[in-house]
């Protein structure tokens, strides 16, 4: 399996942010055309690995195609909150034949979109610890 990274480097693994694995949600991840036209080119259907207050992964069926200078935007709905961010892709690689995965981070995202988003990652992350905990006979 092959990793692609969007710099020339490997970035280290350094987070800023809580992760949460979300694999029953959906994201649609649009390609725009680079900043002089803006005008949607490709969507993409995916569905979400992990979510955080940097950023989002995702897997999808085919390959995002896309140019340097495009931007990409993510649009998906979590605990009633609609959340549409541009985001940039760190690294991407092929899982198999018919899925890709790709990790993004947030590019300039409001300060009060990112601690909306946070928020409503920690209190999924609340929700499924009482699941986890009433499965377990707790």
């Amino acid at each position: 399996m092959s990793r692609h990274y969007a710099s020339n480097q490997a970035t280290p693994n350094r987070r800023a942010f809580f992760r949460l694995n979300l694999y029953h949600m959906t994201v649609e991840v649009t390609v725009l055309g680079d900043l002089d036209d803006y005008i949607p080119t490709t969507t993409y259907q995916a569905t979400i690995r992990d979510l955080s207050g940097g950023g989002i992964s995702f897997y999808t069926k085919e390959p995002i195609i896309h140019t340097p200078d495009d931007i990409l935007t993510v649009n998906f709905e979590v605990m009633d909150n609609i959340f549409f961010e541009q985001v940039s892709i760190v690294r991407y690689y092929q899982v198999d034949h018919e899925q890709y995965m790709y990790a993004c981070q947030f590019s300039n995202i409001n300060p009060y979109e990112q601690d909306k988003l946070i928020a409503v990652v920690f209190r999924m992350q609340a929700s499924q610890s009482k699941h986890t905990l009433k499965a377990a006979g707790h």
